[in-house]
């Protein structure tokens, strides 16, 4: 039972990694298309600073820490062959959100793509 209570702990935390990802991605696009048309002659630094100052973007890269922390303490209660296939639910998740949020066509090939990722993290989960 113990075992399970901290099987159940860690994929929460794997779980809060991955979707804090797939929030992240999707803020910074959001953020960056905002933003569109992005001028690079103003300099790199200006560009950058309009970039991370965008309440999206900024709001995106808040959220890839909070991912980050979160796998940190993943790495520390399992292997990291065991954890890292999770990652892979990010490419299906960002793929609906994109289709669903963005409008974004999400094409055949690439769901099939999309498809045999979610397989085998299906596998590697299950053992």
């Amino acid at each position: 039972m113990r075992e399970q209570q901290i099987a159940m702990h860690t994929i929460s935390f794997i779980l809060i990694s991955v979707f804090a990802v797939v929030a992240a991605q999707i803020c910074m696009k959001t953020g960056l298309n905002h933003l569109r048309p992005l001028d690079p002659s103003s300099g790199i630094f200006t560009l950058y600073q309009k970039i991370l100052l965008s309440p999206f973007v900024a709001l995106g890269v808040t959220l890839y820490a909070l991912g980050t922390f979160s796998w940190l303490y993943v790495l520390t209660r399992v292997d990291l062959s065991y954890a890292f296939p999770f990652l892979g639910l990010t490419y299906v998740l960002v793929a609906l959100a994109s289709c669903f949020l963005l409008g974004e066509h999400v094409s055949l090939l690439r769901w099939s793509g999309i498809i045999i990722i979610s397989v085998g993290v299906i596998f590697v989960s299950a053992s």
